[in-house]
């Protein structure tokens, strides 16, 4: 697939309707840094510290988002440091950043769910608002923010206990025109390995799949991991940021489409049939072979109980590096070439 075609710079874009008062833009060319509330009573005591850019020209409204695991941070700090230095008269468009989406998951320090209620916020979306406190926070999210936005850069990386190599996924949900959109949002972020997910697919209730239904094209990017706050993970989110709002027209220089990324036709997730300690014998980016090792699960005497083999030929994307593996415990998430 060919790189993507970057749009008329004058392009005009649809009227914003950000709808949430509590989301406030400040005059055009400059910054706003502000504190999201949102009227629900699960969520009344909380405040998301965000930040809403007005460029100095017309054009389109972009969102930002990291932490909706709360323990991936090299995405936060590329946030924070992204709204922090961009420059509103180079600006074309807005941009509303939100640097952490699961407090409650960053203040406990939880990988995957949130401490609230247990579920994974990327798992509950487009949410409920009748729900537990996540299920309220994906909704809101999608009324208050997302549907003020032309597009989502949902930023991601490997979890407390998960490397990967850096990929990108997209929600294709037959909704053509966003679907494309999507696709050259991805490209244009320029990550080596990229998963378009269709909307039967296993990976449900994400942030980019909600926005894709409201018409929002959106990415999800991954680099980076194992709780670590990489200075390299966080350069490459700014520079895929950076390729992203040239892309859209939002900044003045030219747009040069990175190297074509490996595209994969599923995403296929390992697991454990039951608990024990792991030791693996792949990394992320190895490519495997359907019946290749992954490794090897063994009991509390060091007896092995068995082999974890792949179930198909691809690369790996990201692994758990951890070797405590509950019942039904994830091991690897593999790109099928």
């Amino acid at each position: 697939m060919g790189g993507p075609v970057r749009p008329a710079h004058r392009r005009k874009w649809g009227t914003p309707i950000m709808t949430d008062a509590a989301v406030t833009f400040p005059a055009p060319s400059h910054r706003r840094q502000g504190l999201l509330t949102f009227d629900h009573p699960l969520l009344a005591d909380d405040r998301w510290p965000y930040t809403t850019i007005s460029g100095a020209h017309d054009g389109p409204t972009l969102c930002i988002t990291a932490g909706i695991h709360g323990a991936e941070y090299p995405p936060i700090d590329a946030v924070m440091r992204f709204a922090r230095d961009l420059d509103p008269a180079r600006l074309h468009g807005r941009v509303v950043a939100i640097p952490v989406v699961n407090l409650p998951a960053f203040h406990g320090r939880t990988p995957f769910l949130c401490p609230k209620d247990g579920k994974n916020l990327n798992r509950v979306f487009p949410g409920d608002p009748s729900g537990t406190y996540t299920q309220a926070l994906a909704h809101h999210l999608v009324e208050g923010v997302y549907r003020g936005s032309d597009a989502l850069l949902d930023l991601h990386c490997g979890d407390l206990v998960e490397d990967l190599a850096p990929f990108s996924i997209i929600h294709e949900v037959g909704r053509q025109e966003t679907d494309r959109k999507s696709m050259e949002l991805a490209l244009a972020y320029g990550l080596p390995h990229l998963i378009p997910v269709a909307d039967a697919g296993g990976l449900t209730g994400t942030t980019i799949s909600a926005a894709a239904r409201i018409g929002v094209p959106g990415v999800v990017p991954e680099i980076g991991g194992i709780g670590q706050l990489q200075s390299d993970a966080v350069t490459q989110h700014l520079e895929g940021l950076n390729r992203a709002l040239l892309y859209l027209g939002m900044l003045d220089g030219e747009y040069v489409p990175p190297p074509a990324p490996a595209l994969y036709r599923e995403f296929r997730w390992v697991r454990t049939q039951r608990g024990g300690f792991f030791r693996k014998s792949v990394s992320a980016g190895d490519p495997v072979r359907a019946g290749g090792s992954l490794g090897t699960l063994i009991d509390p005497w060091g007896e092995p109980i068995n082999e974890i083999t792949s179930p198909v030929d691809g690369v790996v994307l990201f692994v758990t590096t951890s070797p405590a593996m509950a019942d039904d415990g994830l091991i690897t998430g593999i790109g099928v070439v």
